[in-house]
């Protein structure tokens, strides 16, 4: 790796750890872009939808399960959008950091079309991630034994390989497009294919950006699971040695409170990076030394 794309690196990493600003922004990336409450959790709009269909129960539990899913997913990704589109417009114009507040003002009519961008491949997410693991789990019970090991492996290898152009190519493309979006003013269409220009016309920067971005994103969940298992278990623990019932209570509801603020604030600095480094990518690429002059907030503000 080039020095430059080093120090493009560590710059990016500088700017999220010491511009404040970008965090409420990345807050609503986590909340609802991320997939690692999934890794983590499996919490995701099938998840959402399956706790509330077991509420009720029988044909209207499943039809509010349904809506569950459906608002649950069109909610978080509502919120996702639009702090990515607010790290976008922040980072375009590094040199002064707008807040979140003007960087929407300035950049809102950009927030249906870069929705739009993003609709195919956050549906295309939830399909490959949620429904082939269904399917999997099915297919212990009646095939428990595998003897139908070749169709299973079969089908294993085509959901790897689902997974590999979903997290790999796609994601890759689903960022140029989204700046395509914002900061190039293009349609979704038009926002895919030049997208598909840039990461063709620049593969091996693409490729490192993604790369750095599996880091930051590794980085995260190794140490969250090792966080995810050992706090809950201590604040059990230390609740056992109190004698008293209401204070027993108190060691486990800290510790889950420590745990949420932990992973809510390593999740924040991994989304700003990731934008931060796509959009100086972006940048790079086409090109542009000066901030976007569409992305100026309004007049009165």
């Amino acid at each position: 790796m080039r020095l430059r794309e080093f120090n493009e690196v560590r710059e990016a990493l500088r700017l999220v750890l010491t511009e404040k600003r970008l965090w409420p922004a990345a807050i609503l990336v986590s909340f609802g872009l991320s997939e690692s409450w999934r890794a983590l959790f499996g919490w995701d709009p099938l998840w959402v939808g399956e706790k509330a269909g077991n509420i009720v129960g029988g044909t209207s539990g499943s039809m509010l399960g349904v809506l569950a899913i459906i608002l649950s997913f069109l909610v978080l990704r509502a919120l996702g959008v639009l702090g990515e589109m607010a790290l976008i417009g922040q980072a375009s114009g590094i040199k002064d950091t707008p807040g979140l507040m003007t960087t929407v003002r300035g950049v809102k009519r950009r927030y249906l079309p870069l929705a739009l961008t993003y609709l195919p491949y956050e549906l295309a997410r939830l399909f490959v991630i949620s429904v082939p693991a269904r399917i999997v789990y099915s297919w212990s019970r009646f095939d428990p034994r595998l003897r139908l090991w070749p169709l299973y492996l079969l089908f294993i290898g085509i959901w790897g390989s689902l997974l590999f152009l979903l997290y790999g190519p796609a994601a890759a493309l689903v960022r140029l497009a989204a700046r395509e979006s914002v900061l190039g003013l293009k349609e979704p269409l038009e926002a895919w294919s030049k997208g598909w220009e840039k990461a063709r016309g620049s593969p091996a920067k693409c490729v490192m950006t993604w790369f750095w971005a599996l880091i930051a994103d590794v980085a995260f969940i190794l140490p969250a699971w090792m966080f995810a298992a050992i706090l809950p278990w201590m604040g059990r623990g230390l609740g056992r040695l109190l004698g008293v019932p209401v204070i027993r209570a108190l060691p486990p509801l800290l510790f889950y409170a420590l745990l949420a603020s932990l992973l809510l604030a390593g999740q924040t600095l991994v989304q700003a990076f990731k934008s931060v480094l796509w959009t100086r990518t972006w940048l790079a690429i086409e090109k542009a030394e000066t901030p976007i002059p569409s992305l100026s907030p309004p007049a009165d503000s």
